[in-house]
């Protein structure tokens, strides 16, 4: 019995490698978790969403695609936040502020909704935003407003093309922009090289762990087998009765 409870344990161990997961988001929404999930997947990378009540939504993936999968979440700028509505630089609540603070407040909500916006064209992975704040506190002395973004693409659109489309965006979201005061820089977006390393690898390990699990199993089975028929045939032994030896008639 101890030799199957080792086969046994030596089989599902076997197993339970072949599914190993490592813990990649906690506590996410409904939102966040499908926006991640669908980031893996599109680049190779297989995930698990998790429902954990309370707490939100968990992502797993196999532990060799771990590294890959935090790049991504870097390049891709994941778990992205809610939208920005320009109404949270005015909270009802909050103490009158001087006109540049308020200014400066709203700039910045500007700037992450300009970042959300590019981020909707197609193939672009992420995008950064720059506006110059007011730094004297005289408010009658205007300039234009000066605007540089920082984009980084994996499409397959000509990247001046998509150049002008974000300088066209971004100058004509300030009145007193102009396309001098507007810079755009574009980038593509790295290979992630690992990525397609441990997809590889995690394959190769799979394909290696399964057919040892199955044979793991079938010995188990054998075993099992093995040692049912060696007690059937032992207790069939015992109950066959013993015939005493005939004593020879010494009389004849």
């Amino acid at each position: 019995m101890q030799i199957i409870r080792a086969l046994l344990f030596a089989g599902s161990t076997l197993l339970l490698t072949a599914c190993d997961k490592q813990n990649l988001l906690t506590e996410l929404d409904q939102r966040q978790s499908n926006e991640v999930l669908a980031t893996l997947q599109q680049n190779g990378i297989q995930g698990t969403k998790h429902e954990n009540g309370k707490l939100g939504f968990s992502i797993n993936v196999a532990k060799n695609d771990f590294i890959a999968a935090v790049d991504l979440l870097k390049q891709y700028n994941l778990p992205s936040k809610d939208a920005v509505e320009i109404i949270q630089a005015f909270p009802g609540d909050s103490l009158v502020a001087s006109p540049q603070a308020e200014r400066t407040r709203l700039l910045s909500l500007i700037e992450q909704r300009l970042e959300q916006s590019i981020t909707t064209i197609p193939g672009v992975v992420n995008a950064r935003v720059h506006v110059s704040y007011p730094l004297s506190t005289n408010t009658k002395v205007t300039q234009p407003q000066s605007i540089s973004s920082l984009v980084t693409y994996a499409g397959s659109e000509d990247t001046k093309i998509l150049m002008s489309k974000i300088k066209l965006f971004l100058k004509n979201s300030f009145s007193d922009s102009t396309y001098d005061n507007v810079s755009v820089v574009i980038v593509e977006r790295p290979i992630i090289q690992r990525m397609v390393a441990s997809s590889t690898q995690s394959n190769n390990s799979i394909s290696k762990i399964i057919p040892l699990g199955i044979a793991g199993i079938g010995l188990l089975v054998a075993v099992i087998f093995f040692f049912r028929r060696s007690i059937f045939v032992a207790g069939t032994k015992k109950n066959i009765p013993t015939q005493a030896p005939i004593e020879s008639d010494k009389s004849k």
